[in-house]
């Protein structure tokens, strides 16, 4: 069966998926998928600027999956350590620590910050 191989992948420094962020009863996490040395270097320096961010592996299922699977670095962040309350009625924005939401927007605002000028193979793993 043919594959789908999507164009303009070469071009993307970093595919950043956030979902089930900043839950009051989790804990957020970033972790990194195909990336250099100093792609995680760089996540891992900014992550410890918080506190309450914890390092995590982010697993291979979610929407990031299409780009790591391409050879794509990819930041997974989201939430750990709450009761299953995503996807179901329960799933209101009380369940959101409005501290904790801050927390990521500062992170990806500083990683964007600081790789918005780097070149593709800056992030990626070398090719063996």
């Amino acid at each position: 069966a043919p594959t789908h191989a999507p164009h303009g992948l070469d071009d993307v420094i970093a595919a950043i998926n956030i979902d089930g962020i900043g839950q009051w009863l989790g804990v957020n996490f970033a972790g990194t998928l195909m990336c250099s040395t100093a792609f995680e270097a760089l996540v891992d320096a900014i992550r410890r600027e918080y506190p309450g961010m914890i390092a995590l592996d982010p697993g291979p299922a979610s929407n990031h999956y299409d780009f790591y699977t391409h050879g794509v670095p990819t930041l997974m962040m989201s939430s750990v350590g709450m009761g299953n309350t995503i996807h179901h009625a329960r799933d209101t924005p009380a369940w959101i620590n409005p501290a904790k939401l801050a927390e990521v927007i500062h992170f990806v605002e500083q990683l964007v910050t600081r790789i918005h000028d780097r070149v593709p193979a800056w992030s990626r793993r070398p090719k063996s």
